[in-house]
Formats: structure tokens, C-alpha cells, sequence
């Protein structure tokens, strides 16, 4: 009897060892699925849907159809000028040019309030984000543009402003979120009281050689480099800019 509890051990042992491999081999193809699973999201939250765009509704918000699923859209960290405003139809002209019935790739970044999808918009490679900037057709939302990117759309505004391109070429451009906010006080008011509220001029103005910064005060305020236009002090800095030290803005 104990000769052949011994012939059943090593039976066992043989069985148990020719299992263990097979073992292994499903616990490492588990693991490479779980790998590419992984990939796969890691690649939908980079290029979170391509779709065509099919309606635009202004320069920085619109429809595509990504499938059989209309997206509604709206562009980051940029604000193009309200249905309202001066050069608002040549914004929404530039987008249209761009973008209108073509394919995109769309990177969420967020989701407002409205349910839209809010994030970076690319036609072949090309951020239609930062060509509206570029363009003069969008001010850079500084109260929600808080990626890194943001410092170089904050330049590409100023060389805009500098170049007098698309709507810098109007007379102090109203940005649109204080139109909006006026527009808002104005209807639950039912009438401003006191009288509207002039345009904002350009408050720094950057000398583009030395990166310094001047205010309205100073005398450096017009010199000849100082061709960047900014309408905060956390625009200029953004941007590049320092404060110079003899005005203190």
C-alpha cells in the first residue's frame, strides 16, 4: 500500500507541473489584453471621436456627426465675437472655410453646461482652436484657457492685435463674454440706468524686443517695439511679458 501511495503522489505532482505552464500562459494573454484594452482607452481620451461637421452655429461652437451620433461642440480656451458683433459673420466664415463638412478630430478636454463637448478641434493636423486666434476671428478665454498652451495662444493674440488681423481692425473690440454680460444686464434690468459702457482700449502695450510691459502712464507706453497689445496684466505675463519696472503695471 505505501509503494503505491508513493506511485500516486508523483502522479499528482507530474499532473500539477504540466498544468502549471498552461497556467501561466492564460494568466500572460489575460495580461496583454488588459494591455491593449488600457491602449484603447488611453487612445479614446487623446482623440476622444472623429466626426464631420455639419452645421456651425459662430465662429467657436457647432454640430458634427461622428457615426450615427450628432455632437454638438464648442472650441476651447478661445471666444469668438456673439451673432451681435461686429466681425462675427467673418468669424464664422473662417471656421466654415476650415472646417465645414469635413472631417475632424476632436479632443475633450471638458463638457459645459449645455452638454457640449469642449476641446481642441484639428482638420488635417491643423488646430482650428489657434488658427481663429491667429486669424483675428477670437480673443483667447483666459477665465477657462488654463492649459499650458494657453501662453502661446496668448502671443499668437498680441501679434493679431499688433497686425491689426480680422477684427482688430474695428476700434476697440469688445471682448464677447462683457458683451454677453451687459446683454445679461440689460434684460433683467429691463434698461441700464446709467449709460452704456464705453469700449475697453488697450490697457499694456509689450515691447516685443525686451518682453517688458508698460502701462498707460509710462513713457514707454508707445515706443517704437511696443506693438503687442493686451487688454489684463495677467494677459501680458501669460503671454511672456514682464512688468516693467518703472511704470509698475
Amino acid at each position: 500500500m505505501l509503494q503505491d501511495a508513493l506511485t500516486d503522489g508523483r502522479a499528482r505532482s507530474t499532473n500539477h507541473l504540466r498544468r502549471f505552464p498552461l497556467t501561466i500562459g492564460i494568466l500572460a494573454c489575460w495580461i496583454v489584453i488588459v494591455q491593449l484594452l488600457f491602449g484603447l482607452l488611453h487612445c479614446q481620451d487623446v482623440w476622444a471621436w472623429t466626426g464631420r461637421v455639419i452645421e456651425l452655429e459662430d465662429g467657436d461652437s457647432g454640430k458634427a456627426l461622428s457615426g450615427l451620433t450628432i455632437i454638438e461642440f464648442r472650441l476651447y480656451g478661445i471666444d469668438a465675437p456673439e451673432s451681435d458683433q461686429p466681425y462675427a459673420t467673418q468669424a464664422k466664415f473662417f471656421a466654415s472655410r476650415v472646417a465645414l463638412w469635413r472631417q475632424i478630430d476632436f479632443k475633450t478636454l471638458d463638457r459645459d453646461q449645455y452638454g457640449r463637448e469642449v476641446g481642441l478641434a484639428y482638420v488635417n493636423g491643423q488646430c482650428l482652436n489657434s488658427e481663429l486666434i491667429k486669424s483675428g476671428f477670437a480673443w483667447v478665454y483666459q477665465q477657462y484657457c488654463k492649459e499650458s498652451f494657453c501662453k502661446e495662444w496668448a502671443v499668437l493674440e498680441g501679434l493679431a492685435r499688433s497686425k491689426k488681423a480680422g477684427l482688430w481692425r474695428g476700434k476697440n473690440p469688445i471682448p464677447p463674454w462683457q458683451h454677453r454680460r451687459q446683454a445679461s444686464l440689460t434684460n433683467s434690468n429691463g434698461a441700464l440706468d446709467d449709460k452704456p459702457q464705453p469700449a475697453i482700449e488697450d490697457q499694456y502695450h509689450g515691447n516685443t524686443s525686451s518682453k517688458v510691459f508698460h502701462s498707460p502712464k509710462c513713457a514707454h507706453y508707445n515706443c517704437r517695439n511696443c506693438t503687442a497689445r493686451f487688454s489684463s496684466r495677467d494677459q501680458a505675463i501669460q503671454a511672456g511679458f514682464k512688468p516693467c519696472a518703472i511704470c509698475k503695471p
